[in-house]
């Protein structure tokens, strides 16, 4: 969250400073074809070049609409959630860690977030798998899972994956599948 809001702040001063060098690039300037010498423009910035270019108020305002429109476009490119947060599903009830069920066995999260599984004390070994028919299309069913052969066996072992596309996805136990099913819905 905080990278999400210092890259927000950075966008802003990016586009500001941008802003106020097409200002001075259009109070310099006296008509489009005009030539100028970029000294007078850089000396308040500290920096000292030379030019001959030509520059017009509309040719700064679309490098400061570019600037303002790419970069977001940029950052967006891999998607930001805002606070993902991870949820908790125990494998057994807290009342009997023996019972052969999820808790909860029906959760609704938003897009990022992860689930938790946890096998709670007890005996009983548990797994997580997912069948391609039950995930939405596009999602790799196999990569949510556990191997179907392996198990949580120890107290409290855990298994984690995050949820990045919306719809429906319905899991078992492979070990329990007639009694032990979830369903997650991704909003």
């Amino acid at each position: 969250m905080m990278v999400a809001q210092f890259l927000s702040s950075f966008t802003i001063l990016v586009t500001l400073l941008a802003l106020h060098r097409a200002i001075a690039f259009s109070n310099i300037q006296t008509g489009p074809s005009d030539t100028f010498d970029q000294f007078e423009i850089d000396h308040s910035f500290d920096t000292i070049s030379k030019s001959k270019e030509n520059f017009s108020r509309r040719d700064a305002i679309k490098r400061v609409t570019g600037m303002a429109l790419g970069l977001p476009a940029v950052l967006a490119s891999k998607p930001a959630y805002a606070a993902a947060k991870i949820y908790e599903i125990r494998m057994g009830t807290e009342e009997n860690p023996e019972e052969l069920a999820f808790e909860p066995d029906s959760i609704k999260i938003r897009r990022g977030d992860s689930i938790r599984w946890t096998n709670n004390p007890g005996m009983t070994r548990h797994n997580v798998v997912f069948r391609q028919e039950d995930v939405p299309k596009g999602v790799d069913a196999e990569l949510l899972s556990m191997n179907p052969s392996e198990k949580l066996s120890k107290s409290n072992a855990s298994f984690e994956r995050q949820f990045d596309k919306k719809g429906e996805y319905t899991y078992k136990c492979i070990f329990h599948c007639s009694v032990m099913i979830g369903h997650i819905t991704v909003v």
